[in-house]
């Protein structure tokens, strides 16, 4: 119960953030609160490049910072093809685990879902765990998948925030030319 009444705050405290920066970062520090993991990342999709790409993340996973991936690739790829959640207590001997994604990582186990709007993908949310750290269990899904319900919302507002004051500077800019 008391992770369902941190989740109802947090989902109230996201909604409200509309720079999409730091209510990425906001999200994936709060899913590590709510889920409890070592870490977590957000990857967005980017329609045009067809990728994965990742946009906040916590703890060591600065190594992902420009590491993009593609539908099917590791995890958070396959999240994404399938759009629904996985759960991955065995990351290392998996067959999503290849060599480049086991490169400067340590984790055992992993917690995806994907970032739905409607039937639109956003991006993936997900969680790792180290080997001393309780494996995800399907509860830990379910929880993760009513946050990343809520965080896809969030990150449409922000988006359609930040396009709305973007129209609104050139517009400001057009109608200050023709003023001149």
């Amino acid at each position: 119960m008391r992770q369902f009444e941190a989740l109802r705050a947090v989902s109230i405290e996201i909604t409200r953030e509309l720079d999409l920066g730091a209510l990425l970062q906001l999200i994936t520090e709060r899913v590590v609160g709510v889920i409890g993991g070592g870490q977590s990342m957000i990857r967005l999709w980017d329609e045009d490049g067809q990728w994965l790409v990742p946009r906040a993340y916590t703890g060591s996973l600065i190594h992902w910072a420009n590491r993009r991936l593609r539908l099917g690739e590791g995890v958070a790829g396959t999240v994404a093809q399938r759009r629904q959640g996985m759960i991955v207590n065995d990351f290392r001997t998996s067959p999503y685990a290849t060599p480049l994604l086991l490169e400067g990582t340590t984790h055992t186990a992993v917690l995806a879902e994907p970032l739905l709007f409607g039937d639109r993908l956003v991006g993936v949310i997900s969680i790792e765990r180290e080997a001393d750290q309780q494996p995800f269990t399907e509860k830990d899904r379910q929880l993760l998948a009513l946050f990343a319900s809520q965080a896809a919302i969030a990150i449409e507002n922000a988006r359609l925030h930040e396009a709305t004051v973007r129209r609104g500077e050139q517009l400001e800019a057009l109608m200050s030319s023709c003023r001149q």
